[in-house]
C-alpha cells in the first residue's frame, strides 16, 4: 500500500510541476494530416488537419497545449458527430486556457491531461478524456 501511495505522490507531483513549465503548443504529428505546428493564442483544429471517416473526425497531435489566454477550437460542419483526438507525444496536456468544439469531443492522452485554474471548457455535446490507466483521475493544478 505505501508503494501505491508513493507512486500517486510522485505522479501528482510530476504533473503538477510539468504543467507549470509547459510550453504552450498544439503540434499535428502528421499520422493523419500535414505535421503543423498550429499558429495562436486562437487555435483552429479543423476538418483538412485530420481525417473523417462516416461521421467522426479523428485528429492525431504530437502536443496539445492551451495557455491562459489562448484558445482552441475544434471546428466540425454538421456531418460530424464526434471528433476524437489523440496526443502521441509522451507529454502530459496542459489546458489552462479556452477549449472548445462544435460537437462531442474526445481527447486521449495517455500521458495525462491536466486542467489549470484558467482552464474553461465549452463544447457543442459532450467531453471525453482519458490519460494515463496508472493515474486514477483528472489533476487540477489550482488545488
Amino acid at each position: 500500500m505505501d508503494t501505491c501511495l508513493s507512486r500517486w505522490r510522485w505522479a501528482c507531483l510530476s504533473m503538477a510541476l510539468a504543467s507549470k513549465f509547459a510550453v504552450s503548443e498544439i503540434l499535428t504529428d502528421g499520422s493523419l494530416g500535414p505535421v503543423l505546428n498550429l499558429t495562436g493564442p486562437d487555435y483552429q483544429i479543423t476538418a483538412d488537419l485530420g481525417q473523417q471517416a462516416g461521421a467522426n473526425l479523428f485528429h492525431s497531435f504530437s502536443q496539445f497545449n492551451i495557455d491562459a489566454g489562448e484558445s482552441a477550437h475544434f471546428a466540425a460542419d454538421a456531418s460530424i458527430n464526434n471528433i476524437f483526438s489523440r496526443v502521441t507525444g509522451g507529454d502530459p496536456s496542459n489546458i489552462n486556457g479556452a477549449l472548445s468544439a462544435d460537437t462531442n469531443l474526445y481527447l486521449m492522452n495517455p500521458a495525462g491531461i491536466l486542467f489549470g485554474g484558467n482552464a474553461s471548457v465549452n463544447i457543442d455535446g459532450s467531453l471525453h478524456l482519458t490519460g494515463n490507466p496508472r493515474f486514477l483521475g483528472l489533476l487540477f493544478t489550482d488545488w
